[in-house]
């Protein structure tokens, strides 16, 4: 279970890392998902791993297909829309958050991105433009505590339906690679730490 105290860090905690939070603990508490549009209602408490069976219940589940090395290729379901982020649950109690087809959040899958700002990055590969921009990505350290990297990145224009954007920083660089039409992601390879790409397919509201 999970004390008040524990609580009201979670929510400090979301509040303060802006878009893209999904709490990752074993139990998600009602007081904490009051206003969240879950596909399936507002339960009293919903065991994490036990998410991805109600969602896969519905007649009107929306899927999305995610690849990574930790897990092999699988099928999540959208749980809840909310500001622009549709947060997708995977079978195994894991989540993944988007923004319009680009990750801001991970959870129970290794190292979580707690959250990231790619506004900027976004707004290029919509208006399908190049450029220079910069991004900012949370994690939780070893001591609990959250840090936030920033990268330089740099986008290319869109050639034959492809965007690259590859990002730099002082402790180390990746590439991200984006399908797109007419200035909508339909699928990606994304990288959000040394763990490896993610492979997304097409997102269905996020």
């Amino acid at each position: 279970m999970i004390n008040r105290a524990s609580r009201n860090w979670a929510l400090a905690a979301c509040v303060g890392l802006l878009s893209g939070c999904v709490y990752s603990y074993t139990e998600i508490p009602a007081d904490l998902v009051k206003g969240v549009s879950f596909i399936y209602g507002a339960p009293k408490s919903v065991p994490a791993s036990k998410i991805y069976d109600q969602l896969a219940s519905r007649s009107d589940a929306q899927p999305l297909t995610v690849a990574h090395a930790s897990a092999g290729a699988q099928t999540y379901l959208l749980g809840n829309l909310r500001d622009g982020v549709g947060t997708y649950y995977g079978p195994d109690g894991q989540s993944i958050s988007l923004r319009d087809g680009v990750i801001v959040s991970t959870r129970a899958v290794g190292r979580d991105l707690m959250s990231a700002d790619v506004d900027q990055s976004l707004a290029l590969i919509r208006t399908g433009q190049g450029g220079q921009v910069q991004r900012f990505h949370s994690y939780r350290d070893d001591h609990e505590q959250i840090i936030t990297r920033s990268y330089v990145c740099d986008i290319t224009a869109p050639k034959n339906a492809r965007v690259i954007e590859t990002c730099h920083s002082a402790t180390g660089k990746f590439t991200n690679s984006y399908r797109v039409a007419a200035g909508r992601i339909t699928g990606s390879t994304q990288v959000i730490d040394d763990r490896g790409a993610f492979t997304i397919g097409a997102a269905t509201g996020g």
